[in-house]
């Protein structure tokens, strides 16, 4: 697909890519409120590129059914858009800009729902875009009558999505789940209550189901690939990683294994509040990076507001330092850790000079 549509591909990855050259030249509060979390500004769109490369080339790979010229913009352009949206978002954050990330995911999906829920009633049989169930591309008509149900549900969705994108996050969270469930779940069985219906009306026969479409074996394996590789990063993420608490001559570093960092100079933290809790902090990732081991990036909770934190997920106690208007939580993997860090700090803070 990339060889018949060189513009396309080339336009659609300067999109993709956008945000990370906007960052570059972004300045201001970055400093105070988003310490190192630069690495989260560029490896977002460079995924993106990568997946969007990725599905084109497998895309031809799968089947070679040319699709009308509106599904096939969609197909270019729809990670573009996403990476532009959340770049921009991103962005904001690093200016120092508050907003409810419920709604700014409510915003983007229902959007997205909407435009897909338009599109799907135009798609051919094929298996790289719509409703890929072993009934739907069976049939070229439970594939039609799928499709068409599925596009109202999909706008339904995206209206719903705006409706919720006001509730607290949790609810928000739980109430996008089951609207995901319910897209989902409401075309298979209509497709499956189709093709009982065709069988038994003797509009189709059982012979007719079995002459779907079918992948190659390069296409399956090159599918297979990807979720493999997709599987082994996630779970790496996932239960990998540490942070590095570094107290120096003139400053404490904190790096992340997986990117990023923040550097606190003795000379700042003079004038600062710092504070030892016996006890974790709460929060909700704004943007950042959260998994089974770590935590750190931009948060939000009600005693703090924003705040930046690099802190284990399970640790028991932390370090508040409020400096300015920035206020940033630091946590090492054990109680006795973070003890030991703080004890440090306050000891090269007050011999500083």
């Amino acid at each position: 697909m990339i060889k018949e549509n060189k513009l396309k591909y080339i336009i659609s990855s300067f999109i993709i890519i956008l945000p990370f050259i906007v960052s570059m030249f972004v300045k201001g509060s970055v400093d105070d409120m988003m310490k190192g979390a630069w690495y989260f500004a560029w490896i977002m769109p460079l995924a993106l590129f990568g997946l969007h490369t990725a599905l084109l080339v497998i895309s031809r790979r799968i089947d070679n059914v040319r699709q009308s010229d509106k599904i096939e913009n969609l197909i270019f352009f729809m990670i573009p858009m996403i990476s532009l949206y959340v770049g921009a978002i991103f962005i904001a954050i690093m200016l120092g800009l508050e907003f409810n990330i419920g709604m700014v995911i409510g915003v983007v999906m229902g959007i997205s729902f909407i435009v897909m829920g338009n599109y799907m009633p135009k798609a051919k049989r094929n298996a790289t875009f719509g409703m890929k169930i072993k009934w739907t591309l069976a049939n070229d008509d439970n594939w039609a009558a799928t499709h068409r149900l599925s596009g109202k549900v999909m706008v339904i969705a995206g209206i719903a999505s705006f409706a919720i994108s006001f509730l607290p996050i949790i609810a928000f969270f739980i109430a996008f789940t089951v609207i995901i469930v319910t897209m989902v779940t409401i075309p298979i069985v209509y497709s499956y209550c189709f093709y009982k219906n065709q069988i038994k009306t003797g509009a189709a026969t059982e012979d007719d189901y079995k002459n779907g479409i079918t992948l190659s074996k390069k296409a399956g394996a090159s599918i297979i690939a990807i979720i493999a590789v997709s599987l082994v990063i996630v779970i790496l993420m996932t239960f990998t990683g540490g942070l590095e608490f570094k107290l120096g001559d003139e400053a404490l570093t904190v790096k992340p294994t997986l990117g990023g960092g923040i550097e606190l100079n003795y000379s700042e933290l003079k004038d600062a509040e710092i504070e030892y809790r016996d006890s974790k902090v709460p929060g909700t990732r704004v943007m950042g990076y959260g998994s089974a081991k770590l935590l750190y990036g931009q948060f939000r909770n009600d005693e703090f507001g924003n705040y930046t934190r690099y802190t284990y997920t399970g640790s028991e106690s932390s370090i508040i330092i409020r400096t300015g208007d920035s206020i940033i939580v630091l946590a090492d993997e054990t109680a006795e850790g973070t003890l030991a860090i703080y004890t440090e700090l306050m000891a090269k803070i007050s011999a500083f000079e």
